[in-house]
């Protein structure tokens, strides 16, 4: 039975948004290649993966514009049983939303590797000297 208000499938689409999305958040952190803490390593490391780096970016998009009908949909399940809850749940998810998705793997420093040199990248790296700076009286 259909219902007449859902006439674009906003139900279907939230139903299969609830299993993909974090499928493809899975999907992002496990093609996400490991990177150092040193931000010229990491740089080095995402500009020799880049085909990688960008299905991780892809994947990441994916994750969050799914996201949305997700959380809509949970809503929408909720709400005619726990209104509060619908609302207290889908606010603090769409919170979480937000900050995952500016601390997932995808924030590292990737969006520029590409266009480094390997130049670049080593006069990124710290001098290894150890004098102190000369002062001027």
């Amino acid at each position: 039975m259909t219902n007449p208000h859902d006439r674009l499938g906003t139900r279907r689409l939230q139903a299969v948004a609830l299993v993909a999305a974090p499928l493809a958040g899975l999907a992002t952190t496990v093609i996400w290649p490991q990177t150092p803490l040193d931000i010229a390593e990491r740089l080095e490391v995402l500009a020799g993966t880049a085909g990688r780096t960008q299905l991780a970016h892809l994947l990441n998009l994916l994750t969050i514009l799914l996201f949305v009908p997700a959380l809509a949909g949970m809503h929408r399940l909720l709400q005619p049983h726990r209104p509060r809850a619908a609302a207290i749940g889908a606010g603090l998810a769409a919170a979480g939303l937000v900050g995952w998705s500016g601390c997932s793997p995808s924030a590292a420093p990737s969006c520029s590797s590409r266009a480094l040199s390997p130049e670049m990248l080593r006069s990124l790296r710290p001098s290894r000297s150890t004098s102190a700076p000369s002062r001027s009286p």
